[in-house]
């Protein structure tokens, strides 16, 4: 399974925060860094290439990594901004 962005979500990196625009539903999101990581590239991106990328930028652990980025996806999926395939 992959995952990418939503094509219609607006977003820009500030200070290395990603500042997401949902112009449909009239929402913004502020990821926190984790967050932002994991969005810059999440493009048919893995669940397990984003795992090794959060765990190389962060030093985390691979178990913490893999259910944050989880439940992460999940609520991106949710509201929107993000789609599996």
């Amino acid at each position: 399974m992959t995952y990418s962005r939503n094509p219609d979500i607006a977003f820009r990196i500030i200070d290395g925060e990603a500042v997401l625009v949902d112009p449909k539903a009239g929402t913004t999101f502020v990821l926190n860094a984790v967050g932002s990581c994991v969005w810059a590239v999440l493009e048919n991106a893995t669940l397990e290439s984003l795992i090794a990328r959060v765990c190389h930028e962060f030093s985390a652990n691979e178990a913490d990594a893999r259910n944050d980025i989880e439940s992460f996806l999940s609520n991106l999926i949710e509201k929107r901004l993000a789609f599996s395939v």
